[in-house]
């Protein structure tokens, strides 16, 4: 692994963070609502599949997902751990969802009049 590559998937994710953290800035309340919602549907789901035994362990390696070290603890862990870890490592999809879907959702609900369009030019500082 060179040098460049762990500063690479570094900034990589601060991107990911800066590109949320601007859609939550622009979009407000609509993205905090849509990615929680994501995010229990998806904890929820995983934890549904660990709890029914399927086996997560070779479904990762099947989508050449590594777990690393952990993969002896996934056997010991609890069915909740093993499912929250699981989520964890779907986060970047999570937030690819949130940031592909939340600019449709405002425009939408723009559209119907439920959601008010913002002023522009004014400063709130």
């Amino acid at each position: 692994m060179s040098p460049s590559s762990g500063g690479d998937k570094s900034s990589k994710k601060h991107d990911r963070v800066a590109r949320l953290k601007a859609a939550v800035r622009d979009y407000g309340s609509i993205v905090i609502v849509f990615h929680v919602g994501i995010a229990l549907t998806s904890l929820g789901f995983f934890y549904t599949l660990v709890a029914s035994n399927v086996d997560v362990v070779s479904v990762l390696q099947y989508f050449n997902i590594s777990l690393g070290s952990a993969q002896s603890s996934v056997e010991t862990a609890s069915t909740f751990a093993v499912a929250y870890a699981v989520h964890k490592i779907f986060a970047p999809v999570r937030i690819g969802i949130t940031l592909s879907c939340a600019p449709l959702i405002v425009r939408s609900l723009r559209a119907r009049g439920i959601l008010k369009t913002p002023l522009l030019g004014l400063n709130m500082t």
